[in-house]
């Protein structure tokens, strides 16, 4: 029998705690907020377990139950989804419920038991998860009950039933492309991650779902009720000029934007633009800041040296009507200038010393005069610290009677931007390429702390802590990537937390809203972008990084993929995919390394897998088995790393293609310990036909050239003169006849291979960026390209007409392979920069051609995707919501 969930767990335990009478519980809530808020992460731990740990006679009770009913009634709903998720008894409660269900045959009846099914989606533990995952799947019939249930809803009063249905469908990966959704009712259901590529939701109630991540492309909205959605995404300001610096004001209303001439308020709820002012030429500005009471207004203004620092004050109650108040001849470039929390000074970084500016009797004095430039200054929100870098070093000084305490040195380094957490705890200095942090109660006899995980190979350009003191984030740029990080300051690990990619340039400034709920980045790509700091964790699968190339076994049941991050092999399925193995480029750990595997060829029947080594030039050959994944050779041929490789259908060749344009290649059927055929070509990638007779390489230099492996191997076959400015792509047809390159010059080109060099190839154009993939199709109907201009498409080698465009790609496409046909329709697999596989349906309807999404893998919290989505007449959408859908590419009249 199923242990009872319900709201009286209580009185099955009358003596079982003492009474609270006078204690913690007995203070109004508000004070109990406040106390809370006050203690570190260590102590608020400390409290909500003796807040929730039931006992009887002085001696604790082991009952999830009880744990989970006072859990929801003395512990904040803003905590009391961490402390479920991180309390393994309940898992297994949970998990063990659903066990129970499923063997009585009764586990679709999971919706209905209400108490249960939040208590499921509060754990959000994989392992509940997968059992879920894999149940449904299994289970045609529960799949059918569970869709039945969203159907009823239309017509009867079972919307929370439903909405838990709809919601056990998307968390088990339940594809729900196409399906005929109208008009039901499933509101607060959590249908984040789900796909719903063309499915109908005219005038259905959705209304507080949550949404976030969702696949919605060309998914019909129209007259659906939307109020309150959740998608946990902020539509991106396009500034129209490179953005310099962005802050929050503290009370939340405002968001300013300095762009390369101007600076502009937004209003945040909205995110319009309501003041433009101080119109500046060739001049930057490289901090903006409000007071802490809101009162006052500042940025700096700098000429290109950024010596010649002018800080101009404005006062924000005259509604920036009275002409600022001007600080002429400031140095530093970062903030260098600061409010304190009392209102009453303003100061500023003058060169070699400390100005004052006393805001209610407008008079000025010098805190202390120093050897060496001053790079900026910061109080700490709480009104204990005022920080001074100058140099290598920090000084801190006591806010209200600024005398010095003590300072942090950094003897080999320049300190260029330090900063003070709200609550005064923590102080942050940037090294250029370096975030050190002390703790400030600890004094300088404690060693700082070195962040890890932001971009090491840019400069930080701004740090900024969260109001609540929880948070940390820096801003930077450089070759290596524009990226925004965050960090947790409860935590203590100095390692980042999140990563935030999207920014196309160097990221200048980062600032948290005043409910530390959202992070603004203003970047020279003329955007400000928002970023969620805390998101519920989802149970993800696949790469943490973008990914290069992707192979299938000829029948389907296996895919191989390998990006920065790492290799894996995928078992297929029906209309899913599942990760079987994981391993780096020497050795089969989990946890693999950086920048390690750049390409994977899968032998036809499934049985070997190759992975080639981006860093040392290894190519390993991997033997499968069920279950079992095993290196059998490591082939050293290549002193760079390795840049593609093939295998070919029959398993006797192995070719592969270097960074320094060297082509390998092995004969799998003679000893393995032999030299392979170098071909010295400046051939980056590879190809072998199915059926062993050629090798193709294209080169940077824009040729394809091609070997008879049944000749003598002495000298190339052809050389087709493919594409100016570089071959990025080759592939030959199933059949071997047919040669495709794709390259720089954005074309797609079909070759014969029987046929002599100075044919004329068939030419395909459309894409507007490099094509960087290409693949033809088992059956010879298809050619897919893929492109740096994230989208996909889909030729009819008939006609040579492009029959479809897929356009919902957040970032490149690198890397296409066909699946055989899957219950008679042949499926797409795409893969690239987005960290995402999609498994794509083809559908022929006359003489059109529709592709639908059928599956994805992700790792970092999907972003939402809406291309082509209608939601003209939706039903309480919010203004912010309907710009987010318009920006995504959404049909809509707003």
């Amino acid at each position: 029998m199923l242990n009872p969930i319900s709201s009286s767990a209580n009185l099955h335990y009358p003596a079982t705690q003492k009474s609270t009478e006078f204690g913690f519980l007995s203070l109004p809530l508000e004070i109990r907020e406040e106390i809370e808020k006050r203690l570190d992460f260590p102590s608020r731990q400390d409290l909500f377990e003796a807040l929730t740990t039931a006992t009887r006679n002085s001696e604790p009770i082991d009952s999830p139950i009880l744990k989970l009913h006072l859990i929801k009634d003395r512990i904040q709903t803003e905590y009391q989804g961490v402390l479920i998720r991180s309390d393994e008894r309940l898992k297994e409660f949970a998990l063990s419920q659903l066990q129970r269900l499923l063997a009585s045959g009764q586990l679709d009846q999971v919706v209905e038991k209400l108490a249960l099914f939040e208590l499921v989606c509060l754990v959000n533990d994989p392992a509940v998860f997968k059992f879920l995952q894999e149940s449904v799947q299994q289970d045609a019939r529960l799949k059918e009950k569970l869709l039945n249930w969203v159907e009823r809803s239309k017509t009867e009063e079972v919307q929370p039933i439903a909405a838990n249905a709809l919601t056990l469908l998307v968390k088990a990966d339940v594809a729900l492309t196409g399906q005929d959704f109208r008009g039901i009712r499933v509101p607060r259901a959590d249908l984040s991650c789900g796909v719903f590529d063309h499915t109908r939701f005219e005038a259905a109630d959705l209304s507080g779902s949550n949404l976030q991540g969702a696949w919605l492309r060309q998914a019909d909205l129209r007259h659906a009720k939307m109020g309150e959605v959740r998608f946990e995404e902020l539509p991106t300001l396009k500034v129209g000029s490179p953005v310099i610096a962005c802050c929050y004001s503290p009370d939340g209303h405002w968001l300013a934007v300095r762009d390369w001439s101007s600076i502009k308020l937004y209003d945040t709820k909205i995110l319009k633009l309501k003041y433009t002012f101080e119109s500046y030429d060739r001049e930057n500005v490289s901090f903006v800041s409000f007071s802490v009471d809101g009162k006052w207004f500042a940025a700096s203004v700098s000429d290109y040296d950024g010596e010649d620092v002018t800080v101009k004050l404005w006062n924000m109650e005259s509604n920036f009507e009275q002409v600022p108040k001007t600080f002429e001849g400031y140095g530093g470039r970062k903030n260098s200038f600061s409010f304190s929390a009392d209102g009453k000074w303003f100061a500023l970084a003058r060169f070699d010393r400390v100005m004052l500016w006393d805001l209610e009797s407008d008079s000025e004095q010098v805190l202390e005069t120093f050897e060496g430039h001053i790079d900026s200054v910061s109080f700490s929100a709480d009104g204990r610290w005022l920080a001074v870098g100058a140099w290598s070093s920090v000084k801190l000084y006591d806010a209200k009677s600024l005398k010095f305490k003590y300072a942090f040195e950094e003897p080999k380094h320049r300190i260029g931007n330090v900063l003070l957490s709200s609550d005064g705890k923590w102080l942050i200095g940037s090294l250029r390429e370096t975030l050190k942090l002390w703790s400030v109660e600890s004094g300088p006899e404690q060693v700082s702390k070195i962040l890890g995980g932001h971009n090491s190979c840019g400069a930080v350009n701004s740090v900024s802590f969260s109001a609540d003191s929880k948070w940390l984030a820096a801003a930077s740029g450089g070759s290596w990537g524009d990226t925004v990080t965050l960090w947790s300051m409860e935590s203590g690990s100095a390692q980042a937390t999140k990563i935030f990619e999207g920014h196309s340039d160097n990221v200048n400034s980062v600032s948290f809203s005043a409910d530390s709920k959202w992070l603004a980045s203003g970047s020279y790509d003329e955007t400000v972008r928002f970023w969620r700091v805390e998101s519920e964790p989802k149970t993800f699968k696949g790469h943490r990084r973008g990914m290069h190339s992707i192979s299938l076994s000829s029948d389907g049941k296996w895919l191989a993929s390998a990006g920065d991050d790492a290799a894996k092999l995928w078992r297929m399925k029906n209309s899913s995919a599942q990760v079987l193995k994981t391993f780096d480029g020497h050795t089969d750990q989990v946890e693999s390394i950086p920048d390690r595997l750049g390409s994977v060829s899968l032998s036809a029947d499934g049985k070997w897998l190759a992975s080639g080594d981006t860093c040392d030039g290894k190519v390993n050959l991997r033997s499968i088995e069920e279950g079992s994944v095993q290196i059998t050779k490591t082939f050293k041929g290549h002193s760079w790393g390795i840049w593609s490789i093939s295998l070919s259908a029959d398993g006797k060749w192995l070719a592969s293609g270097n960074h320094d344009g060297t082509v390998n290649l092995w004969n799998l059927e003679s000893n393995l310990e032999q030299e392979p055929k170098k071909f010295k070509v400046y051939g980056r990638l590879v190809s072998l036909s199915a059926d062993g007779k050629w090798l193709a390489s294209a080169s940077p230099e824009g040729s394809v050239r091609l070997w008879n492996l049944e000749s003598s191997l002495e000298q190339e076959s052809k050389r087709f003169r493919a594409h100016p400015g570089g071959a990025s792509s080759v592939s030959f047809s199933a059949d071997g006849k047919w040669l495709a390159s794709g390259g720089a010059d954005c074309t797609v080109k079909l070759w014969s291979v029987e046929g002599n060099s100075a044919q004329e190839p068939k030419t395909f154009e459309g894409h507007t960026k490099e094509v960087t993939s290409i693949s033809l199709s088992a059956d010879g109907k298809w050619l897919a390209s893929g492109s740096l201009d994230n989208t996909v498409r889909l030729w009819s080698l008939a006609s040579g007409q492009c029959v479809a465009t897929i356009k919902s790609f957040h970032e490149a496409v690198l890397s296409l392979a066909w699946r055989q046909a899957v219950k008679g329709q042949t499926q797409l697999v795409t893969a690239g920069e987005d960290k995402s596989i999609k498994g794509w349906r083809i559908e022929e309807k006359d003489d059109k051609c529709e592709v639908l999404l059928e599956w994805r893998s992700y790792y970092a919290q999907a972003a939402l995707t809406a291309t082509g989505a209608r939601i003209e007449g939706a039903v309480g959408l919010s203004e912010l919501n309907a710009r987010l859908f318009e920006q995504l590419g959404a049909e809509a009249e707003l």
